[in-house]
């Protein structure tokens, strides 16, 4: 490991936002559910340049899908929208033109924006609590790292009520984080 640390991410998605509450309100609109959607809307953008039977795109988006989870488990790298999709695209042995992918790709990111998912209960006490995200990342990374809550309150100038908050508000989120179980194909 030669380079130096330019930048450190969290990722608050099943922290703070709990992840498919939406689905209820894209159903009630009448609208596919996401996984069904992002999948018609690479088999549309497919489909427009040369036919292609909707079920193969279901399986390599599948299979894309499964790749990125494995890799954001076991290894803590999240792929972009476009990575994932590539993942899929190679799968079919198919390409986009340039504008068509980035369309493909904008649409995924506005499905989480334009039906907004609920944020996880307790966040808002949390917040309410004068914790900026900044702060709640770095309690969180504290806690990850076995760091006691002396050293975080210390560290952080944070009352060790508010590590208390974060802890219970990360244990009632815990099953949020975890994948399904899948079958070992060994």
């Amino acid at each position: 490991m030669g380079g130096k640390i330019k930048a450190i991410t969290f990722d608050l998605w099943d922290t703070i936002v709990h992840d498919d509450s939406d689905e209820p309100k894209r159903k009630a609109q009448g609208l596919r559910s996401k996984k069904e959607e992002r999948r018609h809307l690479l088999w549309a953008a497919l489909n427009a340049e040369a036919p292609i039977d909707p079920s193969a795109v279901t399986l390599a988006y599948d299979v894309a899908d499964a790749a990125f989870n494995k890799t954001w488990h076991d290894q803590h790298v999240t792929w972009t929208i476009g990575e994932r999709l590539l993942v899929a695209l190679k799968g079919l042995k198919r390409e986009l033109p340039a504008a068509a992918f980035a369309e493909v790709v904008r649409r995924h990111e506005d499905m989480e924006v334009e039906i907004r998912p609920d944020l996880i209960p307790g966040i808002v006490d949390s917040l309410a609590l004068g914790l900026d995200y900044y702060t709640l990342d770095r309690i969180l990374w504290g806690l990850d790292r076995g760091w006691s809550e002396q050293k975080i309150a210390d560290t952080l100038r944070v009352t060790i009520a508010q590590i208390k908050h974060v802890q219970e508000m990360w244990r009632r989120s815990d099953h949020m984080r975890r994948l399904p179980p899948v079958p070992d194909l060994d």
